[in-house]
């Protein structure tokens, strides 16, 4: 309804993942392969844009920059929207992950659309982090715009927030090493991260 709403205006589209496997990466991993445009840019449900000229400094930034991947400025809010906190430039200087995301959530992240990665439906605690690695890894650095565009919305029912994702750190991370041993082993020039 909401996109016959504006359909005259906007060039929406919806499509409805049916898939049994109920979970974040799955869910994006569906709307980047219906995605037509030229820059992928991920945005999750919670989560919103702070700077109305979002979308064009992300263009912007594509279009002067080679790089295949981005990153942005992001903060956090309220469920109501009313106050922020934790405001961050990203960093990515470490190449690692190691359970303090500096880099945000996938809201910050933006992607040229022949350089789309799936994300790792394995994952629930870690797949932000493990996501940003690998493309790195893939990719090289990522452009980074110091703005602050997008804002986490944080809410009782925050994923990050829920004791039963956070249990799953250890048998994640440990999930994540042997992987990284795996593509260090086809690629010998791939530092190792830590964990």
């Amino acid at each position: 309804q909401i996109c016959n709403m504006f359909k005259e205006v906007l060039d929406i589209k919806y499509f409805k993942n049916n898939s049994d496997v109920k979970n974040a990466a799955n869910n994006v991993n569906n709307a980047l392969s219906n995605a037509e445009g030229e820059i992928i840019k991920i945005l999750y449900m919670d989560d919103f844009f702070v700077d109305s000229n979002a979308l064009g400094k992300i263009y912007k930034a594509f279009q002067e920059n080679s790089g295949k991947w981005l990153i942005n400025g992001f903060t956090h809010s309220d469920y109501e929207r009313t106050k922020f906190f934790d405001t961050r430039i990203p960093c990515f200087d470490d190449k690692r992950v190691n359970g303090d995301n500096t880099t945000g959530n996938p809201s910050s992240y933006a992607v040229r659309k022949e350089y789309v990665l799936e994300m790792d439906e394995n994952l629930l605690w870690l797949v932000d982090g493990e996501y940003f690695y690998r493309s790195y890894f893939n990719y090289g650095d990522p452009i980074i715009i110091n703005d602050i565009l997008v804002a986490f919305r944080e809410h009782e029912y925050s994923a990050f927030l829920d004791p039963k994702y956070m249990e799953l750190d250890q048998k994640e991370r440990k999930y994540c090493v042997e992987k990284d041993r795996k593509s260090t082993r086809l690629n010998s020039s791939h530092r190792c991260i830590s964990y």
